[in-house]
């Protein structure tokens, strides 16, 4: 009889172990569950509104850092400004040097324009000024390309007179699109962006 009752004692412990065991596996996979939840919605759910006010002080920041890191940005208009505003007939020798040097420098200027769009971009858009920024985003893009097909066109020119009429053109052809930008930029208030 005692071999007996020890057998089932010995029974009633293996169930309450086996009982035990479920138990946590299944609190265990209630937990995994939970987590992975928590995380989902951490990543992708709903965030709170990103403010104009927001978008605002990263913009300008990225700008200013943006600013600080390239200095002589401007050297793309003084090379190109130089063959506009040099004499006509000039030797084939300094016209070329001229013309590669500012071909160098607007395509380092399409670099730094394709920077500030993705900075730009990377900000997320705020509550109710999505279209203000996408419409600043796409001008920035506009301008980098504007400067992209005035590298290629005056890279090919052969003289004065050609590369005069290339960069006046592109100088031209920026005005209205810097203006909408410039516009955009007071508007969102990053004004640390005006170019």
């Amino acid at each position: 009889m005692d071999e007996e009752q020890g057998a089932d004692d010995d029974h009633k412990g293996k169930a309450i172990s086996r009982r035990a065991k479920t138990w946590v596996g299944v609190a265990a996979s209630v937990a995994g569950v939970l987590a992975g939840a928590l995380l989902v919605i951490d990543r992708w759910g709903p965030k709170a509104a990103f403010k104009i006010e927001n978008w605002r002080s990263e913009a300008n920041e990225f700008c200013d850092r943006y600013y600080a890191e390239s200095s002589g940005t401007y050297d793309a208009w003084m090379n190109s400004n130089q063959i506009i505003e040099g004499p006509d007939p000039r030797p084939d020798s300094e016209f070329m040097n001229l013309r590669d040097k500012a071909t160098i420098e607007l395509r380092r200027e399409v670099g730094l324009w394709r920077k500030i769009k993705a900075g730009l971009d990377d900000i997320p858009r705020p509550e109710g000024y999505r279209v203000d920024v996408d419409l600043l985003i796409a001008g920035v893009d506009r301008v980098g390309s504007l400067y992209s097909g005035w590298a290629s066109e005056l890279s090919m020119s052969n003289d004065v007179a050609e590369a005069k009429d290339i960069s006046a053109k592109f100088q031209e052809d920026m005005n209205k699109p810097i203006e909408e930008q410039n516009t955009l930029l007071r508007k969102l208030g990053a004004t640390q962006c005006l170019g």
